[in-house]
């Protein structure tokens, strides 16, 4: 993560493989959603980077994830798409 006023690197975070999707962040801006190579999406949080949650979805993550109300979406290798809820009924 990199700050808006003055460029400054303010933190980083260490997937252990190559992340080819571009970050989604959460409407209200604390959660960073991204996928690995490792087939692994990541939750951090958007303050310090720190790891909320991983999910292991089958496969290389090729897609960028998008948030739509209360749901991921992500393509994975291979062509599937995965669907996750984020919160509970």
């Amino acid at each position: 993560a990199i700050g808006a006023a003055d460029g400054s690197g303010l933190w980083t975070f260490d997937a252990g493989s190559g992340i080819l999707s571009s970050p989604a962040v959460s409407g209200d801006e604390a959660t960073v959603l991204f996928g690995a190579y490792n087939g692994k999406l990541y939750a951090v949080h958007a303050e310090d980077g720190s790891e909320k949650w991983t999910w292991d979805i089958g496969g290389r993550v090729t897609g960028s994830p998008t948030l739509v109300g209360d749901h991921i979406y992500v393509t994975a290798q291979g062509g599937d798409l995965v669907a996750l809820r984020t919160a509970a009924e």
